[in-house]
């Protein structure tokens, strides 16, 4: 919403005074709209793999890397 907001703002015939403002606030909605991405990127991913770590036969055969897993998982 914002974004398309201050994207319009760049082509109205009034953005003259405010150019570098709108400028930079589309640079900093590209960044958080591209993080959020990524974000949801590794979310998906991560529930992806929460059934995997959580199978009994994965958690013996490969202890190391559930550990690393179920450390990870409680921080985030």
């Amino acid at each position: 919403m914002h974004l398309l907001r201050t994207y319009a703002m760049s082509f109205s015939q009034f953005k003259e005074p405010h150019k570098d403002a709108i400028e930079k606030q589309l640079q900093l909605l590209d960044r958080v709209s591209l993080v959020v991405e990524k974000l949801l990127k590794c979310q998906k991913r991560w529930i992806y793999l929460e059934p995997i770590f959580s199978s009994d036969d994965i958690q013996r055969k490969l202890p190391k890397e559930n550990k690393i897993f179920e450390g990870v998982d409680r921080t985030w």
